[in-house]
């Protein structure tokens, strides 16, 4: 795109920036060479190095993350409906190869060589212990949802803290990669305010992290659906209501 042009050469030569070009240069997380950017619409993994700068990085050749099909975050979700949300991540020997080279594979040990690294990940996906949910300890050691208000200015990166409103997290999980460096995993995503967000899946592993992300738009359930006769579902869409009555001390239908 046009826009996706002036970014990777710097903006226009003639020293009028547009408003919104200007605002990605000032938050300062597009660089040249970084293709992916889950703020213009892609849907490839961005991927940072885990340090107080963030600096965007190339992600590693072999790291694939996607929302799972029919477990993704739909364009529509509402008020206080919880969603099921699942990613699936898919690792291989050459990512941690790759990273060995950038000596991101462990934040205390930079020379870490890619075939141990992928020999303590590639085993079955289960919880670390409580006591080894570190960077060096635990291969995958946090992976959680974000879910931030999208404002002017505000960029949905994984640094945002939660706050209970503007932007939320879901609880952290920790695992591995899987025997075969697949794995999925699973989260109940449930927001409480109107309006426009993004909603980024993000992992950190070693010393660097990486997320996906997608926009959304949050309404009350009274207001979504147009025809009287229907409802919102769990998935985002409209349906028709369930034919037939029950006494509410029995609980809403299922």
């Amino acid at each position: 795109s046009a826009l996706r042009a002036m970014v990777a050469h710097g903006g226009a030569r003639t020293g009028i920036v547009p408003p919104l070009l200007l605002t990605l240069k000032v938050l300062g997380f597009l660089l040249p060479f970084v293709d992916a950017n889950y703020a213009l619409g892609d849907p490839a993994p961005m991927c940072w190095i885990l340090d107080s700068t963030n600096t965007p990085i190339q992600c590693p050749a072999g790291l694939d993350m996607d929302w799972a099909p029919g477990c993704g975050i739909p364009s529509r979700i509402f008020v206080g409906v919880p969603i099921h949300a699942r990613i699936s991540l898919n690792l291989t020997l050459q990512t941690f190869q790759q990273l060995e080279r950038l000596q991101l594979n462990s934040r205390t040990s930079p020379n870490m060589t890619g075939s141990t690294k992928w020999q303590r990940c590639a085993v079955e996906n289960h919880p670390c212990p409580a006591d080894q949910r570190d960077a060096d300890s635990c291969c995958l050691y946090h992976v959680n949802v974000h879910s931030c208000q999208n404002k002017p200015g505000l960029f949905c990166g994984p640094w945002v803290g939660d706050d209970g409103h503007l932007s939320t997290h879901t609880p952290s999980q920790t695992g591995h990669a899987g025997v075969d460096g697949r794995s999925s995993w699973d989260f109940r995503v449930n927001l409480f305010w109107e309006g426009s967000y993004t909603v980024i899946a993000h992992v950190m592993m070693g010393a660097f992290h990486f997320a996906i992300g997608v926009t959304t738009e949050v309404q009350y359930a009274t207001s979504a659906c147009a025809d009287p006769m229907q409802v919102p579902s769990r998935q985002g869409v409209c349906e028709n209501c369930t034919v037939g009555t029950q006494p509410l001390s029995q609980g809403l239908p299922p």
